[in-house]
Formats: structure tokens, C-alpha cells, sequence
């Protein structure tokens, strides 16, 4: 048996094939010798046509399926986050809803009766809702500028002078880079008292009074004033010095700080520490 291109040639010896296999057609016979000289009858068969038909439909919808499940693997994954995204934003209030929200309490409710105050970008404050990203800047929404880095503060040229001063422990100990000598009010501590710094225009970031081995000499409070005006700060207690930070670090000639509480102790200094911008 050999092929070529019209169909499948059969030896089929003297006789055809009264039976052929199913989907195919007798398309002619042949003679031919063989080796020995003899005449051998050929056949030559192939598919019907309708049977090519039904193979080529079968292959098209084997590709079809291919495709059909290349198309749902690949969109499957989207289609279920767009579903959830869906089902999230289902639940979240409108933005309308909370723009009209917020203008109607900031007629009639108030944040004291158990509504939900109202924010300046139309928001409601605790409802859950975004709100509008704060501006940046100061006036004219310009982009705030970039502190320095604070560093340890030279004090060369720095004075100090106290409401007490003591002959013996005179409050330039404070400056002398020695935490064996220090300044001393002598006498318990009372609201009132005082000690201040000439700073030359240096910008102080904090300021830490340190009372060395006199460790109960500290006060727990003071008021802060830089050239005159109160100062906004915060302060950080530790044993045996108290820390002053400045929550707006600007360039003053004078620092005084001021004791708003009495002790039956005094009020000791053995070294002022800055941090300047």
C-alpha cells in the first residue's frame, strides 16, 4: 500500500472491496505488473466529502472552545475585581450624599448634639468620608519651606543673668561647660523666679536645664518667653533636667524662663544645653 496526493492506493489483488471503511469512496482503479510481471488491480479510495466536512466543522469547534477559554481566564481576574470594586463603592456614600450632609449640619447640627461636624472641605469629620488633602504652604498656597537640621548650639558670646544671683555660684556657671559648678537660686523655689539668656538672633530649637548631681533642683514648670512674647512650647521632663521644646523655632535676642510653681527645693543650673537651626 503507498499514498499520493488523491488518495490511499490498496492492492487489493483480483477483486474490489464490496465493504468500504466508513467515510470513504471508491475514486478508481488501476493495473499495474508487479516485480514478478503480473498484473496487480489497484484501487484507489478517499474521504467522502461530507466526511472531510464534518472533520473541518470539528476542528473549528475545537478551536472555538480554545479561544472561548483563553478569553475567560484571561478577563476573569478583572470582571472579579470590578465586581468587588462594584460591591465596595455599593456601600460607600455618595459624594453628593455627603456634600449635602455636611451643609445641612453646618446650618442645624453641631458636633456637641451627637452629629458630626462639619469640615471646611465639605466633608463630614468621623462619618468615614474622604475629605480634601490639607494645603500646603502658608499664604498664597505656596510650598512650605525646608527647616534646617538642628545642631548643637554655639554659645560663644551667649550671656545669662537670674532674678537671684548668687556671688558664689553666679549664673555664667551655667555657660562654662562644667556640670561641677552651677547657678543657684539659694532658696526654695517660688513662682516668679527667673533666668534668661542673651541668644544674639540665634534661631533655639530646645533648651535643656541641667542640674547635674543636684538632681531635685528641677522644676516640673515654666513659662517661656522669647524677646518678651510667650513662647510656644512643649516640655519634657527627665530626672535632673528639664527640656524645653520650641514649636516654632525663630531667631531671638533673649530666652527667660520662669518658674509658675513652688518647691520646698532650690532651683539649680549647672549647664544650659541648645539645640539651634
Amino acid at each position: 500500500m503507498k499514498s499520493d496526493r488523491m488518495g490511499t492506493l490498496h492492492n487489493v489483488g483480483s477483486e474490489l472491496p464490496t465493504v468500504l471503511p466508513d467515510g470513504w469512496q471508491l475514486e478508481g482503479t488501476s493495473v499495474i505488473d508487479n516485480d514478478a510481471g503480473a498484473p496487480v488491480l489497484l484501487a484507489r479510495w478517499k474521504r467522502s466529502a461530507g466526511t472531510r466536512q464534518r472533520l473541518l466543522q470539528l476542528e473549528l469547534f475545537k478551536l472555538l472552545g480554545v479561544l472561548v477559554l483563553l478569553i475567560i481566564g484571561g478577563c476573569g481576574a478583572p470582571f472579579e475585581s470590578e465586581s468587588h470594586h462594584g460591591s465596595e463603592l455599593a456601600g460607600a456614600p455618595s459624594a453628593a450624599g455627603s456634600i449635602a450632609a455636611a451643609g445641612s449640619l453646618g446650618h442645624s447640627g453641631s458636633a456637641g448634639s451627637g452629629g458630626a461636624a462639619a469640615t471646611p472641605s465639605g466633608g463630614a469629620a468621623g462619618d468615614g468620608g474622604a475629605q480634601d488633602p490639607p494645603q500646603q504652604g502658608g499664604d498664597g498656597g505656596e510650598p512650605p519651606t525646608m527647616q534646617p537640621m538642628a545642631t548643637a548650639c554655639a554659645r560663644a558670646g551667649w550671656r545669662a543673668s537670674a532674678s537671684t544671683p548668687d556671688g558664689s555660684e553666679p549664673p555664667a556657671n551655667a555657660l562654662d561647660g562644667l556640670l561641677a559648678t552651677r547657678w543657684s537660686s539659694r532658696t526654695n523655689r517660688a513662682p516668679g523666679q527667673w533666668f534668661e539668656l542673651e541668644l544674639g538672633g540665634a534661631v533655639l530649637d530646645s533648651a535643656t536645664l541641667d542640674a547635674g548631681a543636684d538632681t531635685l533642683d528641677v522644676p516640673d514648670a515654666v513659662a517661656v518667653e522669647l524677646d518678651g512674647a510667650p513662647a510656644a512650647m512643649k516640655l519634657e521632663p527627665a530626672t535632673g533636667r528639664l527640656t524645653v521644646h520650641f514649636v516654632k523655632p525663630r531667631a531671638a535676642q533673649r530666652v527667660r524662663f520662669t518658674l509658675t510653681s513652688s518647691a520646698p527645693s532650690w532651683w539649680s543650673i549647672a549647664e544650659v544645653e541648645g539645640m539651634c537651626r
